[in-house]
């Protein structure tokens, strides 16, 4: 990198001495200007007669004019050539004065650069000794521990020596007893023989009861598994039918206030009747509008507020939709949801919500779709299923 700065340094150093050459053509061309400026002209010479009082012949001033054409001349070729002299004097000392500062500056920022450089130098190798010197006296440290060691390992080796002598001695003894154990070994392989055909007995007495076990734990699982299923059917017996998440339910059949229903039919019992006023009751809240069902009925009287309501008796299981189309299932099922008639979309959605969110669940099907012009939703109520 000093090698780079030391050539570019000397690179302006030699622009600067050729400014400064410049600068000399530059004022040596512009000397005939400045001679005729200065000289001695006409103007001159008269000058000095007047100041020395004193008359000269005109063949003498004729004399100088012949002796200094130079000083008195009049060519007007000569003055043009003086004046382009100038001119190329005037721009070599420019462009000399231009290069000299700029050549000045690249080279004191050089120079400034190669200090820099020299000082940074001079500080990693005042670094570089003091490391080289601690090293040398970490070294210093680690030899005269490494002498330590080998005075240890020294006495030790000797300890070892002795120790060697002493192991040695101790090999013959325990060449004998080592006779003495080969003997009971023998002795011991053939109990072990013996041992080993007893254990790959109980190996088979223990296999046999591990499937045993295995197939007496499958059994239980199986009953147990029959037992949840026998508690889970008591269940479904028992406990009333409800709306698991009246919320969520109330959500889905939101989504079409102002349709119209009907319940067509109802079981007698006491639990049918309270699903079809809780069935009744979130139907309300979400916009449906219930209407009397068409012609004479013989029902029961459900609704308490109103007498008149009679919904027909059913003998019927399962909470069922269905609701009346010109077209047949089929048909709709071709077409996008979206186009279907809100009769039908009203039924489906609460159809829907139904096999979602009553419990026990029903495994039957809870939408049929019949023939027919009538846009009121069905809905029978009939009694808990039994599976």
């Amino acid at each position: 990198m000093r090698r780079d700065l030391d050539t570019w340094s000397s690179w302006w150093f030699w622009i600067l001495v050729g400014s400064t050459i410049a600068v000399v053509i530059g004022v040596l061309c512009e000397a005939p200007e400045i001679w005729q400026e200065v000289g001695l002209s006409r103007k001159t010479v008269a000058g000095i007669r007047r100041f020395w009082y004193f008359r000269v012949r005109k063949i003498d001033l004729n004399g100088w004019e012949r002796l200094c054409p130079e000083l008195i001349t009049t060519n007007e070729r000569h003055r043009k050539l003086i004046v382009l002299a100038g001119f190329v004097g005037w721009t070599f000392v420019a462009l000399g004065v231009a290069g000299e500062g700029f050549a000045e500056y690249f080279v004191n920022d050089a120079e400034t650069n190669l200090r820099a450089f020299d000082q940074a130098e001079l500080v990693e190798t005042q670094q570089s000794a003091n490391s080289a010197a601690f090293a040398a006296s970490l070294a210093d440290t680690f030899a005269d521990k490494a002498d330590a060691t080998a005075k240890r390992a020294l006495g030790k080796s000797e300890a070892a020596v002795s120790a060697a002598s002493n192991a040695e001695r101790s090999l013959g003894k325990a060449k004998d007893e080592a006779d003495k154990a080969q003997q009971a070994s023998l002795s011991a392989l053939n109990l072990a023989t013996g041992a080993r055909q007893k254990a790959d007995s109980f190996e088979a007495d223990i296999k046999f009861v591990k499937t045993q076990a295995e197939e007496a734990k499958t059994k239980i699982e199986e009953v147990v598994d029959e037992a949840k299923e026998a508690t889970e059917e008591l269940h479904r017996i028992k406990v009333d039918r409800s709306l698991t998440n009246e919320p969520l339910f109330l959500k889905e059949v939101s989504n079409f206030p102002g349709a119209e229903y009907t319940f067509s039919g109802v079981s007698q019992d006491e639990e049918s009747v309270k699903l079809l006023l809780r069935i009744d009751e979130v139907l309300q809240r979400a916009g449906w509008v219930r209407v009397k069902p068409n012609g004479v009925v013989m029902g029961l009287p459900v609704f308490a507020k109103e007498p008149d309501f009679i919904v027909a008796v059913t003998t019927g299981t399962g909470v069922f939709v269905s609701i009346e189309s010109l077209e047949s299932p089929e048909s709709i099922n071709l077409r996008p949801r979206m186009k279907w008639t809100r009769p039908v979309q009203a039924a489906m959605g609460l159809a829907e919500a139904l096999n979602l969110w009553i419990s026990p669940k029903q495994d039957a099907k809870t939408l049929t779709v019949n023939r027919g012009t009538s846009d009121i939703v069905q809905i029978t109520v009939g009694k808990k299923p039994i599976r």
